[in-house]
């Protein structure tokens, strides 16, 4: 049983082997990969910049919910004002409209942070573990599992260039990212080279 993605694009008009394509998509899954022995320092590396992160965002949040309690103050006050008569209708509806549109933009980035760091040990412990053997994972997983497997690398997924018979990958989860520097930076290490 031989499988080929298809492209049927009119400027497209390519079959490739799944099995080839397979490949150079473990091929490329290497780059995002740490030698098992380096994981410890991988798990310290993240855990700094998690916290970092951590407190990048506390003081982000902190400004967040200052403007968010400015706003609905100014959208108290407007509605005050216009059941006291003090300013007109439309006036009221222009600046109910803005203050309203400046909630829900802070509300939509305050909902935006996922971060939480309760479980940073555990998922650490995880990443760390998949991290060194992601090819054999991709080896050795169904195909589910491989399309779950890409889109957690790489959110956007993976497409082919054929011009440069190449895998490509327009947007690269952030961590992952994080980890291929570290990966490389440690194969530079083994080499002698500075890092």
């Amino acid at each position: 049983n031989l499988y080929y993605y298809k492209c049927r694009t009119k400027l497209c008009k390519n079959n490739k082997s799944a099995k080839v394509l397979h490949n150079k998509y473990k091929e490329l899954l290497k780059c995002y990969e740490v030698d098992s022995k380096f994981s410890n320092i991988l798990k310290d590396v993240m855990t700094y910049v998690f916290e970092n992160l951590a407190k990048e965002s506390q003081t982000e949040m902190t400004v967040l919910k200052r403007n968010l309690t400015e706003c609905k103050k100014k959208i108290e006050t407007i509605e005050e004002r216009f059941a006291l008569g003090e300013i007109e209708q439309s006036i009221y509806a222009k600046f109910k409209h803005k203050y309203q549109e400046e909630q829900d933009e802070i509300e939509q980035k305050i909902g935006a942070f996922g971060f939480s760091s309760s479980n940073l040990e555990k998922a650490l412990k995880k990443i760390t573990k998949y991290s060194s053997k992601l090819s054999n994972i991709w080896d050795s997983t169904d195909l589910v599992n491989k399309v779950k497997l890409q889109y957690l690398l790489f959110p956007e997924g993976m497409g082919y260039d054929k011009s440069n018979d190449k895998v490509q990958t327009p947007k690269v989860n952030l961590l992952f990212s994080a980890i291929a520097s570290i990966s490389k930076a440690m194969k530079d290490y083994k080499k002698g080279e500075p890092v």
